[in-house]
């Protein structure tokens, strides 16, 4: 599995987490303004709300990887007192709030530095344990199609995790000169119960609004069920 660093990212990602060995964090592509990468959207009382960590000024072709974070900003504090009204009357909070609290401890300067170290608290606190490697870290050539199957003969992967997306640009018959399958993974239907009832239930935030509300033990056999559906070719759906 490769993908571009994210903040806090919603549940699809990890569903591919749960279906792959190795996840390589795609860092040294172009940073997207006002994508997934230093923001991501919580539920609260008034409806949802934007966690976002800003950034200095870059140049618009600057990579992930040298994206730098605004510590001239007070974020940490805003981000704790915002997770903490919309989720400390949750039935999971003592135990999710771990997984976050150490994040929002430390001083960072490097945007791809926290998206990672958060990215894999999470996944080891739901006993998912894929190796993770940085695209910075392999001396890769190419671009788009060619660099993400460059990195699976590097890694010597026989099998990639993609998103629907990847049928736009991955070259298939390429792939398979190399001997290397790749697993769509469609985008799946999840509804469970959240906070605020009477707000209608908002589809697509960051995971950790499903674990705050249902668990890290649900959330995981949730995961793993459906990515073991998926790889045997089942349907991806479910409602919790």
């Amino acid at each position: 599995m490769i993908h571009q660093p994210e903040f806090l990212p919603w549940t699809g990602l990890f569903l591919k987490m749960a279906a792959c060995d190795v996840f390589v964090f795609l860092d040294n592509v172009q940073y997207l303004r006002r994508s997934y990468q230093n923001r991501n959207r919580i539920k609260n009382r008034d409806g949802q709300q934007w966690l976002t960590v800003p950034l200095k000024r870059a140049p618009r072709e600057q990579r992930i990887m040298d994206m730098n974070i605004d510590v001239s900003k007070d974020w940490q504090q805003s981000h704790v007192s915002a997770l903490k009204g919309s989720y400390k009357s949750a039935a999971y909070y003592k135990e999710v709030w771990p997984l976050l609290e150490p994040a929002y401890e430390k001083q960072w300067s490097s945007l791809v530095d926290l998206d990672c170290f958060l990215t894999e608290s999470i996944t080891h606190g739901l006993g998912l344990n894929p190796r993770f490697v940085r695209a910075s870290e392999l001396n890769i050539k190419g671009v788009k199609a060619e660099r993400i199957l460059n990195i699976c003969l590097e890694l010597k992967a026989n099998r990639y995790i993609s998103g629907m997306g990847g049928k736009t640009y991955l070259d298939e018959k390429d792939f398979q000169k190399h001997d290397v399958e790749i697993v769509y993974i469609p985008p799946f239907e999840m509804q469970y119960q959240q906070l605020c009832p009477e707000k209608e239930f908002m589809a697509g935030l960051s995971i950790i609004d499903y674990l705050f509300n249902r668990g890290i033990g649900e959330v995981r056999q949730t995961l793993i069920q459906l990515a073991q559906q998926h790889l045997s070719h089942g349907k991806l759906s479910v409602h919790a």
